[in-house]
C-alpha cells in the first residue's frame, strides 16, 4: 500500500485572498501576438494613446501661442526693430464737422461739382502735437476778410478783384508754430460753385500770381496730376521758393469742388521747410475736403 505524505501544519494562519476587481482585465497572458484578437486590441490601445497625445500637444501649442500673442511686445518696442522717425508731425484723429440739418455729405450736385455744406472752419486741419496756435491770423470767429487775404499776394489789387469776380463766400484760416520755429498757415476759401473755385485755383497756381512771401518761387509739380479722389474733383500743386533772409517758404494749393485750400509754410532763418511735414499737411488737408 502506498502512503501519502501530508505536510505537517506550521500553525500560521492562511493568507486572506485578494479582492477581485470585476472590471480589471484578465490577469492571465493575453492572446498570442499573432492572433487576430491580440492585434486588434493592441492597435486600438496604441491609436487611442496617439490621439490623446496629439490632443495634448495641440492644446499646449495653442495655449502657448495665445499667451505669447497676448504678452509679446510690439515690434516697435523691441530694440533695433522700431521704425525710425521720419520727422512727420503727430496730428489728432481727423474729425469732420457736423452737417447742417437736412444737409448731406459732399457729393456731386446737378452741375457735376462737389458741394460742401459744412462750415469751412470745421474743415481746417487741426493743430499738430506741440504746436502753438497763431491767434493773430484770423479774427475771433476764425475768418479772414477778402482784403486781408488779398494782401498776401504781390498784387493785392488784382487778387481782390479776382476774389470779388469769383464771389468768394468765406475764408477760414488757422495757423501754428512748431517748437523748431516752422510756421504754418492754412486758408480755406469757400465759393458758390465748383466753377468759380476752379477759376480761382487756376489763378493761384499761375506763375504770374505770387504770394509776397514767395516772390522767387520755382514751381514744383511733384503733386500735380496725382491720382484724383473718387469724386474726381481734387487737385493739388506746390511751390518751393528759394531761401531768403526771412527763411525758406513752401506754398501749396488744393482744390476740392467749391473749396480751395492754400498752405503757406515758412522756416526760420537758415533752415529749410521740412518737405515731409509740408507734404503731410497738404495731403491731410485734402483728406478733410474730399
Amino acid at each position: 500500500m502506498t502512503e501519502t505524505l501530508i505536510p505537517a501544519s506550521s500553525g500560521a494562519p492562511e493568507p486572506e485572498p485578494e479582492p477581485v476587481d470585476a472590471f480589471a482585465p484578465p490577469s492571465g497572458p493575453g492572446p498570442a501576438a499573432g492572433s487576430p484578437s491580440g492585434g486588434r486590441g493592441r492597435g486600438k490601445r496604441l491609436w487611442s494613446a496617439a490621439r490623446w497625445g496629439v490632443a495634448v500637444l495641440l492644446a499646449g501649442g495653442i495655449g502657448t501661442g495665445l499667451t505669447f500673442a497676448l504678452t509679446a511686445p510690439a515690434r516697435t518696442d523691441l530694440p533695433g526693430l522700431g521704425t525710425p522717425a521720419d520727422g512727420r508731425w503727430s496730428f489728432p484723429a481727423l474729425v469732420l464737422p457736423a452737417l447742417p440739418s437736412g444737409a448731406s455729405a459732399p457729393n456731386g450736385n446737378a452741375s457735376g461739382g462737389l458741394a460742401h455744406a459744412a462750415d469751412p472752419r470745421g474743415l481746417l486741419l487741426p493743430l499738430p502735437t506741440g504746436a502753438t496756435a497763431d491767434h493773430a491770423l484770423a479774427s475771433g470767429d476764425g475768418l479772414v476778410g477778402a482784403a486781408a487775404f488779398a494782401a498776401l499776394f504781390q498784387d493785392p489789387n488784382q487778387a481782390r478783384v479776382d476774389l470779388s469776380t469769383d464771389a468768394v463766400r468765406t475764408i477760414a484760416a488757422r495757423g501754428w508754430t512748431m517748437p523748431d520755429g516752422t510756421t504754418t498757415r492754412v486758408y480755406l476759401l469757400h465759393f458758390r460753385s465748383s466753377d468759380t473755385a476752379s477759376d480761382t485755383y487756376a489763378q493761384f497756381t499761375d506763375d504770374s500770381r505770387r504770394l509776397a512771401v514767395a516772390a522767387s518761387a520755382a514751381r514744383d509739380q511733384v503733386l500735380d496730376d496725382r491720382d484724383p479722389a473718387p469724386n474726381g474733383e481734387d487737385d493739388m500743386s506746390m511751390s518751393q521758393p528759394a531761401g531768403s533772409g526771412k527763411g525758406a517758404v513752401r506754398v501749396g494749393f488744393v482744390e476740392a469742388g467749391d473749396m480751395v485750400g492754400m498752405v503757406v509754410m515758412t522756416a526760420p532763418d537758415g533752415k529749410a521747410v521740412p518737405a515731409v511735414d509740408f507734404r503731410q499737411v497738404m495731403v491731410l488737408q485734402e483728406e478733410m475736403l474730399a
